[in-house]
């Protein structure tokens, strides 16, 4: 008598996507809860400039696309909610512009190959502008001058 072992196989299979679906989505929510918590805590220490400063990066790393207003799938209403900050609030306002630039800068370096002197770069400490290219050894060397966040 022939068994039909495929149907277990599929049925195994799934199961085993299910449980890691549901394993990375409770890493996910573990990376929001630390961050969200991490942004309340910097929060409450806004008197230190550079916690400001922090808690203004964190923000920016976290900010949702720019979006037109009335968009039906805002997400900046809904990640502002999440994180617990205030979506009217200047630093989450400056954190999504900042966030666009970003990702502009980010998608006009993919659509092309090397580095131009004068265009805007992502640097060590944020945003920059390259100020020279040198290749003496062989090795690219960059240099920018970061703008201020």
């Amino acid at each position: 008598m022939l068994k039909c072992t495929k149907l277990t196989y599929v049925a195994h299979r799934s199961a085993i996507l299910m449980r890691l679906q549901e394993e990375q989505r409770c890493t996910d929510t573990y990376i929001v809860d630390r961050a969200a918590a991490a942004l309340q805590v910097l929060k409450k220490q806004h008197h230190v400039e550079e916690v400001r400063q922090q808690y203004r990066v964190a923000l920016t790393v976290l900010a949702p696309t720019l979006e037109k207003v009335g968009c039906p799938d805002a997400m900046q209403k809904k990640v502002a909610a999440r994180l617990g900050v205030d979506r009217n609030g200047a630093p989450f306002r400056d954190a999504v512009v900042k966030r666009h630039d970003i990702d502009k800068t980010v998608s006009a370096r993919e659509q092309r190959v090397g580095f131009q002197v004068g265009e805007r770069v992502l640097c060590k400490h944020g945003v920059g502008v390259l100020v020279a290219l040198d290749s003496d050894d062989g090795q690219n060397q960059v240099s920018a001058m970061s703008l201020t966040i």
